[in-house]
């Protein structure tokens, strides 16, 4: 009950990160993506304004942009996602909410790319500019330090419920001895 209590402590943190960007930048929706170990898939978790996107996964692999990002930390940047040719599947999930332009940058915890935060726009098209990426990048670092902190509670519970087991272990057989 606790991790699960983490994660979605996590979702709701990472969703309000997402709500003061979106007010921030003027885009019309924000999400995060975490990406599973060997970089195969992605799965959305927190986006903002909520949408049906929350739970899906999606193949990352093959995406040239998405290696890009895990690979060199570079940021994907779409004016045009109906005319993107390089997003692959990933482009059918960006057109589920009607996503015409997206800016995708890494969230990079200690040294690995974790998932990717993104700023998007539905009502119309919108270049990004420089300012928008560094934005996001000082967004998607906040993230990272979310997830380390949600982290490191999961370690410290881990810790008290062993202390806790073995403290039963013992009381159980100095109970038997006495």
């Amino acid at each position: 009950m606790d991790q699960f209590q983490d994660v979605y402590s996590f979702g709701e943190e990472v969703k309000n990160v997402c709500e003061v960007v979106k007010k921030i930048t003027n885009a019309d929706h924000c999400g995060y993506v975490k990406f599973d170990e060997n970089y195969k898939k992605g799965k959305v978790i927190a986006d903002y304004p909520e949408t049906d996107l929350v739970g899906i996964e999606f193949d990352i692999q093959k995406i040239e942009p998405e290696q890009e990002l895990v690979l060199n930390h570079r940021p994907i940047i779409i004016s045009d996602v109906s005319e993107d040719t390089t997003l692959g599947n990933i482009k059918e999930v960006l057109e589920i909410i009607k996503i015409k332009s997206t800016l995708i940058v890494p969230v990079i915890c200690n040294q690995k790319v974790v998932g990717s935060f993104s700023l998007d726009m539905i009502e119309e098209k919108r270049v990004f500019t420089q300012e928008d990426i560094e934005l996001c990048q000082k967004y998607a670092k906040f993230i990272s330090l979310i997830i380390k902190d949600v982290n490191i509670n999961l370690n410290q519970k881990k810790i008290i419920n062993t202390s806790i087991a073995y403290k039963r272990i013992n009381n159980y057989w100095c109970f038997r001895i006495n």
